[in-house]
């Protein structure tokens, strides 16, 4: 988000969605304290995260009032979001049904089930925590990309890409290797409900890691050909924030459920 030469905030501002993550992750800790200490942690963790990225914004907050007393009635709130930003938001949102039926699935089967290996028993906890680690610090290089491309330092853009991108290919590397050594000790997805609820979930997302991996390899060559060097162009990168900003929160969430409970 930027503030124009006339000292006003972008459109896009209004819109910010880390408010209500910070709301999110703030009622998930509320609920862990009393549930169970990992989800208190993956709260925080999405609480902590949202408080960070409007720390970043800070600078705009001071012109938000006269800004929004300004606006004219054909600049509502939404005014703002383009036709594409639009479509990120409705396809995240079936994305979060997406997810919330996985996991409530994954949920329901463990209920029913027999037997669920403790934490640590069977997974990796030790190496996915340093894995889910990598994968926070890849949005906060995002942010950064961004910040850069509405700046226009192309050099920094084009860094903090590379390093965005080669943070979800670390990752997808990583579940790659645990999966090779799981299905080589006889962990198949048909061995048990718990092998089946843990690769449906990780294989879902890593799908959606895999995805936006393709797209920042795009982003990257059109970086690399100077086609983000206008500090005007940037809505690509920016839907390309949204989407990956969005898989890793739904990574803190499994990782919770699916390693720490």
């Amino acid at each position: 988000m930027t503030v124009t030469e006339e000292g006003h905030i972008d459109p896009h501002v209004f819109n910010s969605y880390w408010p209500f993550l910070a709301a999110i992750g703030a009622a998930i800790t509320l609920t862990g304290i009393i549930v169970h200490p990992a989800i208190f942690v993956a709260g925080f963790l999405v609480l902590i995260y949202s408080i960070a990225n409007i720390a970043i914004s800070a600078e705009a907050l001071p012109k938000f009032k006269s800004r929004f007393e300004d606006m004219s009635p054909d600049k509502h709130l939404l005014g703002g979001i383009s036709t594409a930003k639009m479509g990120m938001w409705m396809f995240l949102v079936s994305e979060v049904l997406f997810f919330t039926g996985l996991i409530g699935t994954g949920i329901a089967l463990r209920i029913r089930s027999d037997w669920w290996a403790e934490p640590g028993e069977i997974l990796n906890v030790p190496l996915t925590a340093v894995n889910t680690f990598l994968l926070i610090c890849s949005s906060l290089t995002m942010v950064e990309a961004l910040r850069a491309a509405e700046t226009g330092n192309a050099k920094r853009l084009r860094i903090f890409l590379l390093a965005t991108l080669l943070i979800g290919i670390t990752f997808i590397g990583i579940q790659v290797t645990e999966y090779l050594q799981l299905l080589g000790e006889g962990f198949t997805p048909d061995s048990s409900n718990y092998a089946a609820a843990f690769y449906v979930q990780t294989s879902f997302h890593g799908g959606h890691v895999s995805a936006g991996i393709v797209a920042l390899l795009i982003i990257n060559y059109k970086a690399r050909k100077g086609q983000y060097d206008d500090k005007k162009n940037t809505e690509s990168i920016e839907l390309m924030g949204l989407y990956w900003h969005f898989v890793d929160v739904v990574w803190i969430f499994l990782f919770t459920i699916v390693y720490l409970i």
